[in-house]
């Protein structure tokens, strides 16, 4: 949901970094208009303090702008951790301070899309308003298919994390389905 704004900003002349949870970052890490991946090693529910602030620590001073995506607390404690000037997002879950370019959330069932939701994101960086943004046409998510060695190897680092991988009956040349990091809800997915 969110490649269309990675897209975007890239196509904007934006070097684009995805920080993503390890189950997600071999999707970005397959996404040509991704410069490069920030594992996070964090584990759901959990705040993790050590582990955010240490890779904080590490990221100060190499970004200028964070999109923060999610809409939770924690996903903004660590670009505000590591000092990025420019961090934009949702005003949601007590983030005051922590988004210093905040778009107003909408209620979910005013949301157009959540691609469109995400997208809404990049207007800040491009100079139109959250309201322009919401006019504007909201272009599809797009998967370019890399060879088949890649996507067997995408498969694997994929199958590594994740517990409900479903391996029954595919056969050779089948087909590959992603489950990109959604943690709840069965329509993200």
């Amino acid at each position: 949901m969110t490649e269309p704004l990675v897209r975007a900003l890239h196509q904007a002349g934006n070097a684009v970094t995805v920080g993503a949870l390890p189950w997600v970052a071999p999707i970005y890490q397959a996404m040509e208009n991704v410069a490069g991946v920030v594992t996070f090693p964090f584990a759901h529910g959990g705040l993790q303090w050590r582990q955010r602030r240490r890779i904080a620590q590490n990221l100060r001073g190499v970004f200028s702008v964070a999109v923060v995506a999610p809409n939770s607390f924690k996903s903004a404690l660590l670009p505000w951790w590591a000092d990025i000037p420019v961090r934009i997002g949702y005003r949601g879950e007590a983030r005051w301070g922590l988004i210093n370019r905040a778009l107003p959330n909408p209620p979910k069932h005013a949301r157009k899309s959540m691609v469109a939701h995400y997208l809404a994101l990049g207007s800040r960086l491009r100079g139109m308003s959250p309201q322009g943004a919401a006019k504007a046409p909201v272009p599809s998510p797009q998967l370019i298919a890399p060879p088949v060695a890649v996507l067997d190897a995408l498969f694997q680092k994929i199958s590594a994390h994740s517990d409900r991988t479903l391996l029954h009956a595919l056969s050779a040349q089948g087909y590959y389905v992603f489950s990109p990091g959604a943690e709840y809800g069965p329509a993200k997915r």
